[in-house]
């Protein structure tokens, strides 16, 4: 599972561990890279998989990831035949190719979508009082579930911040602490946010409470090269 995405040379190249990170890296302290924080929880996903002979390179199936996802440079290399189809499914009206993994979730969702019609609404307001009854009220259908406060306290302080006036206090509580390791787990930072191995704080969001701020920020954490407009 690859750990990373260097961007080298205007192209994405996936690394699948620190050794080989650190030596691409080691002559180009200007090579630029993504951590894929997710693949630690992909792992034991993927060991599901391949229980069923189900691959990850084959969720979405085309012959340019094929080359992304390989391995090793030999790997990548070889010429990739044209691609067949995954899985056949056979109705008693069909038979319809599966490509890739992707389109067995998409097939099973459209599938169970035949003869349903979903209504979305914004609040039980909306509802007329048939539809109230089968989806909320009626006793034989509904989950109640209880909600209990432990720190009473500290929840209301916590609502007034997130529904006050106080926009800034608010945004930087959601963003977390400026060093990642020392922010709230559940905060953005504290989740995604992360300390490179040259010791660079890389945050993923800025909180400015006014233009001037911001600019003084912007010129600490970005280079003039990295900034759109």
């Amino acid at each position: 599972m690859p750990r990373y995405v260097v961007k080298a040379a205007n192209q994405d190249e996936y690394v699948f561990d620190d050794k080989e990170l650190a030596e691409i890296t080691k002559n180009d302290t200007e090579t630029q890279y993504i951590e894929i924080f997710e693949s630690e929880e992909i792992e034991p996903l993927q060991e599901k998989l391949d229980s069923l002979d189900i691959f990850l390179q084959d969720y979405r199936r085309t012959i340019e990831e094929q080359v992304l996802l390989a391995k090793d440079k030999k790997e990548r290399s070889k010429p990739k035949l044209e691609l067949k189809p995954l899985f056949l499914v056979e109705d008693e009206k069909n038979k319809t190719e599966l490509m890739s993994v992707e389109d067995i979730l998409i097939y099973v969702r459209e599938s169970a979508k035949k003869g349903m019609h979903t209504q979305r609404y914004k609040g039980l307001g909306e509802m007329n009082p048939q539809q109230l009854w089968d989806t909320t009220m009626d006793p034989q259908r509904r989950t109640l579930l209880r909600v209990d406060l432990e720190d009473a306290v500290e929840v209301d302080k916590t609502f007034a911040m997130l529904m006050g006036d106080e926009v800034v206090l608010k945004c930087r509580t959601i963003a977390g602490a400026t060093n990642p390791e020392e922010a709230d787990p559940k905060s953005v930072r504290g989740k995604f946010g992360r300390v490179t191995t040259k010791g660079v704080f890389e945050n993923l969001v800025h909180v400015s409470s006014d233009p001037r701020e911001a600019r003084r920020e912007i010129a600490l954490w970005f280079k003039k090269n990295e900034l759109l407009k």
